[in-house]
């Protein structure tokens, strides 16, 4: 279904599988926001805690020379998506950045660098028992390299890494991963495989979730100079995969976003039960809204119970509040429910839902 454009620059668009698509977060929720924690650990390697220390020292004496303080992170988000195989970042800076233009030492005029950590408890373990420990990758997320492919480029940092033969590493280390990235004015985004967390082994800490984390700090340049601030995060994790369909109303002030509740077949080992989520931890799109309500009804008539989420817009068709723009081609919801697998310990779930934006040049 396609929904027209509105006035006052909303953007209107069309889901890919089927059913149109706004939203703004809810003004009248009644559930408060859940603040979440997740798991954390000391840092890995002695590489890592030098990278940490740096960058700490950083935040507690910023560097400002020849810096512009007005260029800062405003809003910053890392997602890992494990049941689609991708970590997703959404980026607000107070100015739209240029990430295409350089000067005459061919420094971009605007750049961002993640420093990427997987903290992991039995590299902890070891480690604190004398053993020898398996490596896990420090990375690098290169914002800096935007103006020479157009692209994110992710390095693994490696002590005397030869630049001989890749003059834009940096002296960091090898190029493992690149990135298209999608710039609507102050907001960026892009994403990246999960497979950079893979350890040197070849295993894949992420797989079964149990123990996986990400810790990440980004740091913002004008011309190389840093502008004086180092964000810290945790990523979202997400291990548990669920299926949604997205409707507006017919009115177009409301939204559902039904959450199906699946059984396992024999074609299909898939399952999940919608009742097991707290709805308290529903987050949905860019703004992570939350839903104005919830209830359980069969929304497919196979049976199962499913959960349908209302959102309400503030004006009929109004997007100015969901955080969606020209530059995104899906949605995303996220929510905690039982980990099952791991007896009382919680897991995120992730949805995904394909979007094509209309009204956008």
């Amino acid at each position: 279904m396609r929904v027209g454009n509105c006035a006052l620059g909303c953007v209107a668009f069309v889901l890919m599988v089927g059913s149109a698509l706004l939203l703004a977060p809810s003004h009248g929720a009644t559930s408060e926001a859940n603040e979440t924690t997740w798991p954390t650990v000391p840092m890995d390697s002695d590489a890592q805690r030098f990278s940490i220390e740096r960058l700490m020292q950083l935040i507690e004496e910023p560097d400002t020379a020849g810096a512009a303080p007005d260029f800062r992170v405003v809003s910053h988000d890392l997602l890992v998506d494990i049941p689609h195989g991708e970590a997703v970042v959404d980026l607000r800076f107070s100015e739209a950045p240029n990430l295409r233009s350089v000067d005459s030492s061919g420094r971009q005029s605007h750049s961002f660098q993640y420093f990427l950590s997987e903290p992991n408890w039995s590299t902890f373990y070891s480690r604190s028992g004398g053993f020898a420990e398996p490596i896990y990758p420090l990375l690098i997320v290169r914002g800096e390299e935007v103006h020479y492919q157009g692209q994110v480029i992710i390095r693994e940092v490696e002590p005397f890494f030869d630049c001989s033969k890749d003059p834009a590493c940096g002296g960091w280390g090898p190029n493992i991963a690149a990135s298209s990235i999608s710039q609507d004015g102050k907001r960026v985004i892009f994403k990246f495989p999960i497979s950079v967390f893979d350890a040197a082994d070849g295993s894949k800490p992420y797989v079964g979730g149990s123990g996986f984390a990400a810790h990440y700090f980004l740091e913002l340049y004008r011309f190389g100079a840093t502008t004086g601030g180092v964000v810290q995060g945790i990523a979202r994790v997400g291990t548990v995969e669920a299926r949604m369909h997205v409707k507006l109303s017919d009115t177009g002030t409301g939204l559902y976003v039904d959450v199906l509740t699946v059984l396992p077949t024999a074609a299909d080992p898939f399952s999940f039960f919608a009742a097991a989520i707290n709805v308290r931890t529903l987050e949905f799109g860019p703004n992570r809204a939350r839903p104005l309500n919830a209830r359980l009804v069969d929304v497919n008539g196979d049976g199962s119970l499913d959960l349908r989420l209302s959102f309400q817009l503030s004006d009929p068709f109004q997007l100015s509040d969901l955080g969606l723009t020209c530059i995104d081609r899906e949605v995303r919801l996220t929510g905690e429910i039982p980990d099952f697998v791991q007896g009382n310990r919680r897991a995120l779930f992730v949805a995904r839902e394909p979007i094509e934006v209309m009204g956008c040049r």
